[in-house]
C-alpha cells in the first residue's frame, strides 16, 4: 500500500521521538525516553496493520497526495500515542478515508476529537449514531435525531456498562452532541369538578448530534460510492 511503508514509519517514528540536542539527560533518556519511543512505534505499526486490513476489506490504496502534509503529521503525532485497539481502529479509518479525498475525514478537528475519546467514548458514539443513520443515505438524516437524555444514559449503561454514561457527558464536552429540551403537551388529566381534559406542560430533557458530531460520524463510515477505484 503505497506511502505507509514499515520503513518509512519507523524512519519518521525515530526521527520524530528522537531528543533535540542535549535538552535531555541520560537518566531520562534511558528511562523515559527510549520506552516512550518503542512504545509510540508499537503503536504505529499497530495501527498501520489496522489501515491494511480496512483497505483490503475495501479494495482501496491509501493516496498521499490528497492528505496535506499538516493533516498527516497531525494524525501521526496523535495516532502514536493511542494503545487502546478501540481508538487505533478510529485513527486508521479516519486516514484511509482522508487519503479518499474525504472533505468530512480531512477536517483535522477530528483528529484531536478522537484523541480525546476513551473506549466508552468509541462504543456511546456508535451505538447513539448507528442506531439512528443505520442504512441512511451517505450516513445523513433528513432530520436530525434527538434522544432523550436520562433514557438514553439508562439504556446505554445497561448494554455498555456505567462508564458509557459518563462518556455521553464526555461527547457534549466534546461538541459531539448538545443538550437541548423539548415541551410536550399532555391532556390526559381531566378536572374532576367540570370533567374537562387540562392540558399539562412536560419538559423533556434531550441531547442531539452536532454538525461537528455529524461530520465526524461519516468520515468514520464506509461509503463505498465515494471512492474513486479507478
Amino acid at each position: 500500500m503505497a506511502g505507509l511503508g514499515i520503513g518509512e514509519i519507523v524512519n519518521l517514528a525515530k526521527d520524530t521521538l528522537s531528543p533535540v540536542g542535549g535538552t535531555l539527560s541520560d537518566v531520562w533518556q534511558g528511562v523515559v525516553g527510549d520506552r516512550v519511543a518503542s512504545w509510540r512505534l508499537k503503536n504505529a505499526m499497530a495501527t498501520q496493520q489496522i489501515i491494511f486490513d480496512e483497505a483490503k476489506k475495501l479494495g482501496l490504496e491509501i493516496n498521499t497526495s490528497k492528505v496535506p502534509e499538516r493533516y498527516a503529521f497531525a494524525w501521526f503525532e496523535e495516532a502514536t500515542k493511542q494503545d487502546e485497539p478501540e481508538i487505533q481502529e478510529l485513527f486508521a479509518r479516519l486516514l484511509l478515508r482522508a487519503s479518499q479525498g474525504d472533505d468530512d475525514a480531512l477536517d483535522r478537528r477530528h483528529i484531536s476529537i478522537l484523541s480525546q475519546f476513551t473506549p466508552s467514548d468509541a462504543k456511546a458514539f456508535e451505538s447513539l449514531f448507528n442506531s439512528e443513520w443505520m442504512g441512511a443515505q451517505h450516513g445523513m438524516m433528513l432530520q436530525l435525531p434527538r434522544w432523550g437524555h436520562e433514557a438514553t444514559v439508562v439504556s446505554l449503561s445497561q448494554t455498555h456498562g456505567q462508564k458509557v454514561g459518563k462518556s455521553v457527558e464526555h461527547l457534549i464536552n466534546l461538541g459531539i452532541l448538545v443538550r437541548g429540551f423539548q415541551f410536550k403537551l399532555s391532556t390526559n388529566n381531566r378536572d374532576l369538578r367540570g370533567g374537562q381534559s387540562i392540558p399539562k406542560v412536560k419538559v423533556e430533557n434531550e441531547i442531539i448530534p452536532t454538525g461537528l458530531g455529524c461530520s465526524l460520524h461519516t468520515a468514520l463510515t464506509d461509503r463505498p460510492e465515494m471512492y474513486d477505484k479507478s
